[in-house]
C-alpha cells in the first residue's frame, strides 16, 4: 500500500507541473460549457453531442495522462528504478489508474450536467455509468500497454494517436457506412455507442456488454504480462 501511495504522489508532481497535461484535463470540460452553454443544438444531436465530449474526456484527459506518465518516468529512468526495487505489476497498475479513473468518474457526472442532456439518463444510470466506466478503462488500458512498449514520449504519443482519433470520431461517423457500423461495433466504444443509439430512439439494449468485457479482460492480462517482461528485462 506505501508503495501505491507513493506513486499516486510522484504521478501527482508530473499532474502539477505538466501544464499540457493541465490543458488536456480541462478541455473536454470547457468544451462541454461551449456546446452547453453557448451553442444552439437541435434536441436530436445532443446525445451525440454527449458521447463526443465523453470520449473526448476519456481519450484526451485519461488516455494521455497515462502515456505522459509512463513516458515521462521512462526518460527519466524512473520506471526502471521502480522495477529494481520491486513494485509489481497490481501496485504500478493500480497507480497508474488512479487518477485518469477519478477525472473519467467526474466527467461521467459532470458532462451531462454541463451539456444539458442529463435528462436523457434518468432511468438509465445505472448501465451509462457502468458502460461508460468499462469504456474508460479500456481506453486507459490500451495507453498504457502503448506507454509501456514505447522507449520515448514521442514514440507512445505518436502510437497512441490512432486510438485518440478512433476513441473520439469513429462513433461519430460510424452511421455513416455499414462497415464502419460493423467495425465500430467490435472496437471497444462499441458498447457505448450502440447505448447511446439505443437511447436515441427510446430503448436501452438489456444485452450484456460482451465486446466491452473482452477487450477489459485481455488488457488487464497484456499489461501485467507486459510490465513483468519489462521488469525481467530490467532487472537483468
Amino acid at each position: 500500500m506505501m508503495r501505491i501511495k507513493a506513486l499516486i504522489w510522484l504521478r501527482t508532481n508530473i499532474i502539477w507541473s505538466n501544464k499540457n497535461m493541465l490543458l488536456l484535463i480541462a478541455m473536454p470540460f470547457m468544451m462541454s460549457i461551449f456546446y452547453g452553454k453557448w451553442m444552439v443544438i437541435p434536441e436530436e444531436q445532443r446525445l451525440a453531442i454527449l458521447l463526443m465530449c465523453l470520449a473526448m474526456s476519456f481519450t484526451f484527459a485519461a488516455g494521455n495522462m497515462v502515456v505522459n506518465f509512463i513516458a515521462e518516468e521512462k526518460e527519466k529512468n524512473n520506471l526502471r528504478a521502480l522495477m529494481l526495487a520491486g513494485i509489481n505489476s497490481f501496485e504500478y497498475i493500480a497507480a497508474t489508474l488512479f487518477f485518469p479513473v477519478i477525472i473519467g468518474l467526474i466527467a461521467l457526472v459532470a458532462v451531462p450536467q454541463l451539456t444539458g442532456t442529463a435528462k436523457y439518463l434518468k432511468g438509465n444510470v445505472g448501465p451509462y455509468m457502468l458502460l461508460g466506466l468499462m469504456t474508460m478503462l479500456v481506453v486507459v488500458l490500451l495507453n498504457l500497454m502503448i506507454a509501456i512498449a514505447s522507449k520515448t514520449q514521442t514514440q507512445a504519443q505518436i502510437t497512441a494517436l490512432p486510438i485518440t482519433l478512433m476513441t473520439t470520431f469513429l462513433p461519430m461517423v460510424a452511421g455513416i457506412h455499414p462497415v464502419l457500423q460493423v467495425i465500430n461495433n467490435y472496437t471497444f466504444m462499441g458498447d457505448f455507442t450502440l447505448f447511446f443509439n439505443n437511447l436515441s430512439i427510446g430503448k436501452v439494449s438489456q444485452s450484456p456488454p460482451y465486446v466491452s468485457c473482452i477487450w477489459l479482460i485481455s488488457l488487464i492480462i497484456l499489461n501485467v504480462l507486459l510490465f513483468k517482461r519489462n521488469q525481467r528485462q530490467h532487472v537483468k
